[in-house]
């Protein structure tokens, strides 16, 4: 596994449509099924527009001014960009589905997602390293590109549910320990390899609290799709797909997905969704992590440790509501956490 440098471009790739757009309506209209499989495919909710690319546009300068260039992944729009400042308004290129899918035109329109994202690989001058967007992702506080990238790999999922969902860090890793190498063979699992670190006691009291949240997400693929067996290369019975560049490949189904674990302190669950409920437990401590990250993003400053008997506060009253974010919101602007800072 390569490295990436201090100075190599990371990009950022973001996905958008107006589906308040007349001529979008139609087009989307003409292809609906009568009875999709899935209810929220022609949820009109799905296709509103509330400038939310300005709000993610906004998020990345402010929060994560290190990212390249920022390309816009269009159905023939082009979206309002004219609030924008220069600086950013030089970094950011439109590209159509047409370029996308050159040589496919058959295949469009598309307004499948998963469709457009395994060809991001053809649009033109991407850096090798990116950072994918939907046009509804807000960055809420600072990102740095070790949150993302870290010895040229993506940041694993375990250690992304501790500290931005529950809002508890991970320490590095020791120095001595080196990084996972993917067993493309498939005669091995993430979860047996994680085993090695986990039978140091310098590496278990890390990885016993991060590893579990990230089984649970093992079902995906690195693309998002779900999955019950992990793909390897070498002999088997074939399958054809797409790699995490996009690429098309061949490959064989390998071990299955072991998506179980024990959370300490939480309880056993057998998929994503019984983690959910297990880490809904503590619901307190992910509502003051969603409220901090939002402190954050409103006011530029972290949450310090003077500011935790009022943030405590907040969340008394926000339980009331189920701590719903709408409750949360409102809880924050009406306190001097917003309104002093």
């Amino acid at each position: 596994m390569y490295g990436i440098s201090d100075d190599a471009r990371i990009d950022a790739v973001i996905t958008w449509v107006n589906g308040d757009d007349p001529a979008h309506i139609t087009k989307r209209l003409a292809h609906q099924p009568q009875a999709p499989r899935n209810a929220n495919a022609i949820n009109p909710h799905r296709w509103a527009c509330n400038d939310e690319l300005g709000y993610c546009l906004r998020s990345i300068a402010n929060h994560a001014p290190w990212i390249g260039r920022i390309w816009i992944i269009t159905d023939a729009q082009s979206p309002d960009l004219s609030g924008l400042p220069a600086d950013l308004l030089a970094r950011i290129t439109i590209v159509d589905h047409l370029t996308l899918f050159a040589g496919f035109e058959a295949a469009l329109p598309t307004f499948n997602s998963l469709a457009i994202e395994t060809l991001l690989w053809r649009v033109p001058g991407l850096a090798e390293h990116f950072v994918y967007f939907n046009d509804d992702v807000f960055l809420t506080g600072p990102l740095a590109r070790g949150d993302v990238f870290q010895s040229g790999a993506p940041v694993l999922r375990g250690a992304w549910i501790m500290e931005r969902v529950l809002g508890k860090p991970v320490p590095p890793p020791p120095a001595a320990v080196p990084a996972i190498e993917p067993d493309t063979r498939g005669a091995t699992t993430i979860r047996e390899q994680l085993e090695k670190h986990r039978s140091q006691e310098s590496c278990a009291l890390c990885h016993d609290k991060m590893d579990p949240a990230g089984f649970a997400l093992e079902s995906f693929d690195v693309l998002g799709g779900w999955r019950d067996r992990y793909r390897a290369l070498g002999d088997g019975e074939k399958e054809k797909g797409f790699g995490k560049n996009g690429n098309a490949f061949t490959f064989h189904l390998a071990l299955p997905v072991d998506a179980s674990g024990t959370v300490p302190g939480g309880g056993d669950f057998k998929n994503v969704r019984a983690l959910k409920q297990v880490l809904l437990k503590d619901e307190r401590q992910i509502a003051r992590n969603l409220a901090q990250q939002l402190l954050v993003f409103a006011t530029g400053s972290a949450v310090r440790f003077g500011d935790r008997p009022e943030l405590e506060q907040l969340l008394d009253r926000a339980k009331g509501g189920d701590y719903a974010v709408r409750t949360l919101i409102h809880e924050i602007v009406q306190s001097s956490l917003f309104r002093h800072k």
